[in-house]
């Protein structure tokens, strides 16, 4: 569970910044007192920067690849065997690539190498994250520069591999998040609705289509146009029914 309250204005990038304690929260404000970030309702004040930052993984919308080998890439502290890293680039699709090169794990990379394409260097990142096991994963428009069947490889592997964890995500296709438990919309960096997708789009329960024409998300919605926004109130809908099956559908 993730949970965020603050009085003052947020943007997405200031949210990834308190999460991981790059910055504090400022408590000096009138009603700043009431500020505080929960992750599995412990105050992420009260824990130590080591354990919390090794609990989170993030996927950005710029992977970010270190000078080394894909090994340290891959696992950049050491923490894993070659079994576990194969293993990992297998996950997302990047095993077979990585053995056609001539030192395979010890093949030197850096940012402007020609081993990997944006899109597979985003895999990199993937597969770090499945090696860390982290309890929250932060999304950052992950999935921004990748085609529909990347993008939709990913999504079923994050859901696949990281059922267990909080995923916190900043998207820019919103039948990426159409599925998610919660939607945070936020405007001009204020928050204007938070509630499940399915919720945000409807007036009434149990309308079987969008009814709430004038609310912020359903707007959003909306203007992906017609073929699109029904795609995505059914992803929203089924998704609400199987996470309330005693409400029926």
């Amino acid at each position: 569970m993730f949970k965020l309250a603050r009085k003052s204005a947020v943007s997405e990038e200031l949210v990834i910044q308190l999460l991981y304690r790059m910055q504090e929260l400022y408590r000096s404000a009138q009603g700043s007192q009431e500020s505080f970030i929960k992750m599995d309702n412990l105050n992420t004040q009260q824990v130590g920067l080591h354990l919390l930052r090794n609990n989170i993984s993030i996927i950005p919308q710029t992977p970010f690849i270190f000078i080394g080998t894909i090994r340290s890439n891959v696992d950049p502290l050491g923490q894993f065997n070659d079994q576990e890293i194969w293993a990992a680039l297998e996950d997302v699709r990047l095993k077979d690539h990585v053995e056609r090169q001539p030192r395979r794990l010890d093949t030197q990379i850096h940012g402007s190498t020609s081993v990997f394409s944006a899109g597979q260097k985003q895999l990199v990142c993937l597969a770090r994250a499945i090696l860390q096991k982290s309890n929250v994963l932060i999304m950052d428009e992950a999935t921004a520069n990748m085609d529909y069947d990347t993008d939709f490889f990913v999504q079923k592997k994050i859901e696949e591999r990281f059922a267990h964890a909080t995923q916190f995500t900043i998207a820019h296709r919103l039948q990426t998040i159409a599925n998610y438990d919660k939607v945070l919309v936020l405007d001009r960096g204020r928050k204007m609705e938070f509630d499940e997708p399915y919720k945000l789009l409807v007036n009434r329960f149990g309308d079987n289509e969008a009814t709430n024409v004038n609310g912020y998300f359903a707007i959003m919605v909306q203007n992906t146009g017609p073929l699109s926004s029904k795609k995505i109130f059914a992803i929203a809908r089924d998704a609400y029914f199987k996470r309330h099956p005693e409400q029926g559908s």
